[in-house]
């Protein structure tokens, strides 16, 4: 009599509550697979990378270009803050460019040559004859180990100091030495810019 019951009640109903119940149903096996994946996917393993390190670069922008300074440093475990100072001129204005924050990595059990970082921050922006302007950043991205000697990393990155400015950022780096490494890298968007620079690592 239950099942009877059961499949009355089935039957009876519309065409649009079927329909919802087997896409309630679609939806709910599909986030239990995603959850599955992404429990494996951000699984967390030992770093291959090192987040201690200080940065000199040579930034070539749209119509700007100078010297920029920047370091790195773990402060808890997968959480590392990162300060930079950049001085650029642009003709006979030179302006000054400030940032700070901090990124959250993690590796992947199932790529462990890779990391994914996200990232956030702020920036000032002055210069002599021009407003000053202080933006928020953020960016989602990876680094990824080629060799032993070679690294490339990849970002999304939004930029709200002047103009918003949504980015992909490329960069590639090549250990000469140990704690030594060349480093070149562009950001492709609306503000164009190229850097080439060496870094020096610690711990």
């Amino acid at each position: 009599m239950t099942q009877s019951l059961e499949v009355t009640v089935f039957r009876s109903s519309t065409p649009s509550t079927v329909a919802a119940i087997n896409t309630l149903l679609l939806c709910s096996s599909l986030l239990c697979t995603a959850t599955a994946h992404a429990s494996n996917f951000f699984k967390e393993g030992p770093s291959v990378f090192n987040y201690n390190y200080a940065e000199l670069k040579f930034l070539d922008l749209d119509s700007a270009d100078g010297l920029s300074f920047s370091g790195s440093a773990d402060i808890k475990k997968n959480i590392a803050i990162n300060v930079e100072y950049a001085n650029l001129s642009d003709g006979p204005a030179d302006l000054d460019l400030l940032t700070f924050g901090s990124a959250f990595y993690r590796q992947s059990a199932r790529y462990k040559k890779a990391d994914y970082i996200l990232a956030a921050g702020l920036q000032y922006l002055s210069g002599n004859g021009s407003d000053s302007d202080t933006g928020i950043f953020i960016s989602a991205g990876t680094r990824y180990a080629v060799n032993n000697s070679m690294e490339a990393n990849a970002a999304m990155k939004l930029n709200t100091t002047g103009d918003t400015d949504l980015s992909l950022h490329l960069a590639g780096l090549y250990e000469f030495t140990p704690g030594f490494s060349g480093l070149i890298e562009t950001d492709i968007g609306d503000d164009t810019s190229f850097g080439l620079g060496v870094r020096f690592y610690w711990r």
